[in-house]
């Protein structure tokens, strides 16, 4: 299902890399992610909210955080070239 996606995001979108988030608890997606689907961590991003919008909107308009603080993995992965992962 993965490789459907990709190739979506490819012919859609002309997208050459896949970007996503994973809480730093969450061992079982980070290591499909890594392990199953070559995903690299990217990046630590600190008290990440995995509703940033919102969390935007609440910050700015009311003053209400509803970010539990804990960090996330950005992670990555660049298409190939040639069409495959």
């Amino acid at each position: 299902m993965i490789e459907q996606i990709v190739e979506a995001m490819k012919r859609i979108y002309g997208a050459s890399y896949c970007l996503l988030y994973v809480r730093m608890s969450n061992r079982p997606a980070v290591a499909l992610y890594k392990d199953a689907l070559a995903f690299k961590v990217a990046s630590i991003e600190e008290n990440f909210c995995e509703y940033f919008w919102l969390e935007l909107f609440l910050c700015y308009y009311t003053h209400i955080s509803d970010s539990d603080g804990e960090d996330a993995l950005a992670m990555k992965l660049d298409f190939d070239p040639e069409g495959c992962m």
